[in-house]
């Protein structure tokens, strides 16, 4: 009797999660309709077409998107369809093509129908379609990442199942699969390699656990392969870089400070050289506090300028050790609200939509949303952010009921590893300056999960 009512509640939620989300498909579909013709304003977009035209990197941007947009824009030039709805329409077929084959090869779903509902739940909501309707890499990223970590789980199952028949030539083979997807991922945003690469030392990890055949020199191969990707990757970026990458160490040092800049005065707490004051006066520092994202792009370009690369890492050091001891608790504050916004970005959706004030991209990005359709917008982005917000609560509740949330987790290693690892690198990426673009990863994966527990529901298959 228990286990009847069980069901019967896992019905009645999926069928809830199904008209919800099918509604947001309906509402998502009309936005992006009705959106289609425009060009949605960002600051970021005119400087992607900016570097379309020379390909001399220096954002975090890398080769494929402003390569891509290059050879769009030439193609389209003069006719009469935009190179941004050209864009627009491959950005929206790949992010299909991509959870379709999520649905496909990892849940898996048996009927071709639920498939095609699930990646249209996933790729229409709202702060999907902000995206694939956008001249910005975003969206390239999250359906790239997408199928990584989709060949990551679905490799790592199939040798699960093959057992003693699992040999070298499979794991090689599927090794050379998922890097070719972390390549696609590294060199349309930098900050990937880093990010993707603990698919691929999943991958690894899985090769030692249950390759059997082989000797010793053979077994290495898998690590061979990735090797080779990794300089692909990193001589194909270097390429096109205007000028030769950060060691390790600036990174860090640079991160440290920039994850505090913005909400520190700039003027007055830190120790500047007196030609610096002078040669940046009020004005960089006014801009570098009014435009978060200038504290990463033009003042750290003019520091590098002025004192050089080395010097640079150190002063920021030296300010994020003055910024840190002054105001300890409130760094530290906004770093776990920034991070829980990344692991869970529906919540500071929804902080955003309320009138929050929150410092960086989140209510800029919403304001850039709602210029051509206001109406529609606002009500499309509050059903969505109101509802994941319960469906989370309600979908975290029912696998703690079943007993089944640590084996899920344990299934989805590699897509929670991805997710949650980007949260960390993006927590720490900027200047206090959460941004729904740049967590569209884990919002599609937040989406996907109510869709799948919705077609569990409806369905009484384990195929979700």
């Amino acid at each position: 009797m228990p286990n009847n009512a069980g069901k019967k509640i896992s019905r009645i939620f999926g069928s809830c999660v199904f008209l919800l989300l099918s509604a947001q498909i309906v509402i998502g579909c009309a936005w992006g309709i009705l959106n289609f013709t425009s060009f949605q304003e960002f600051p970021e977009s005119a400087k992607m077409i900016l570097l379309s035209s020379g390909l001399s990197l220096r954002s975090d941007t890398s080769v494929i998107y402003p390569a891509l947009l290059l050879i769009v824009r030439t193609l389209t030039l003069n006719g009469p369809i935009k190179f941004y709805e050209v864009m627009y329409v491959l950005q929206l077929v790949l992010a299909f093509a991509a959870w379709y084959t999520f649905a496909a090869r990892v849940l898996p779903i048996e009927k071709r129908w639920l498939r095609i509902w699930f990646a249209l739940a996933v790729v229409t909501n709202p702060f999907a379609m902000q995206c694939h309707l956008a001249v910005l890499e975003f969206s390239f990223v999250s359906s790239f990442l997408c199928l990584l970590v989709t060949f990551t789980v679905r490799f790592s199952l199939e040798w699960k199942m093959l057992g003693s028949r699992f040999g070298l030539k499979t794991a090689v083979r599927h090794v050379c699969i998922a890097s070719l997807f972390w390549m696609l991922v590294s060199l349309t945003r930098k900050e990937f390699v880093f990010i993707g690469f603990f698919c691929i030392l999943f991958l690894l990890y899985k090769i030692c656990v249950n390759l059997k055949a082989g000797t010793k020199l053979s077994r290495l191969s898998p690590a061979i392969v990735f090797i080779v990707f990794f300089a692909a990757i990193e001589l194909i970026d270097g390429a096109f870089r205007a000028s030769k990458p950060l060691l390790p160490s600036d990174v860090i040092k640079r991160s440290a400070y920039i994850r505090i800049a913005w909400t520190e005065d700039l003027a007055n707490k830190y120790v500047w050289p007196e030609h610096i004051i002078y040669t940046a006066g009020e004005h960089m520092a006014g801009e570098a506090m009014a435009d978060p994202g200038i504290v990463r792009t033009d003042f750290t370009d003019f520091m590098d300028e002025q004192c050089g690369r080395k010097q640079t890492s150190d002063y920021y050091v030296e300010w994020f050790l003055y910024s840190f001891k002054d105001n300890k608790k409130g760094i530290i504050k906004d770093a776990l609200v920034d991070l829980a916004g990344y692991v869970f970005p529906p919540a500071e959706n929804e902080a955003a939509l309320s009138g929050r004030v929150l410092p960086g991209f989140a209510t800029g990005n919403l304001d850039v949303m709602r210029r051509h359709t206001p109406l529609l917008t606002e009500f499309y982005l509050r059903l969505a952010s109101i509802v994941y917000i319960l469906f989370a609560i309600a979908s975290a509740a029912a696998l703690i009921i079943r007993k089944e949330l640590v084996r899920r987790l344990r299934a989805f290693a590699p897509v929670w590893l991805i997710a949650v690892c980007s949260s960390v690198v993006y927590t720490f990426y900027g200047s206090n300056t959460w941004d729904h673009k740049k967590a569209l990863f884990a919002t599609c994966i937040w989406v996907g999960l109510f869709a799948a527990l919705s077609v569990r529901g409806i369905t009484g298959k384990e195929e979700a």
